[in-house]
């Protein structure tokens, strides 16, 4: 899933209880190298598990074992070769 920073970061301001844009101003600057305009908030190995709350969900890794890890670092290094 993937979310926009800048909704990322209202929606923090209004969990802070202040209004975005108009009790606090968000100056846009542009993008500086490494910058991200989207935040990935889970993976492909994640799952969401709902809370009591209705916002707040935890991230369960799921699949995870030695040789899917091996698999993939092998699939990394391959792709590392390749781009050399």
């Amino acid at each position: 899933m993937l979310i926009k920073i800048l909704t990322l970061l209202e929606n923090l301001i209004r969990l802070s209880g202040i209004k975005p844009y108009e009790d606090i101003k968000i100056v846009f600057t542009g993008l500086r190298l490494g910058e991200k305009m989207f935040e990935e908030l889970t993976l492909d190995m994640e799952t969401a598990i709902k809370t009591e709350k209705d916002l707040i969900f935890i991230a369960e890794l799921i699949n995870i074992t030695k040789e899917n890890i091996y698999r993939k670092l092998n699939k990394l290094n391959m792709l590392i070769i390749v781009y050399l």
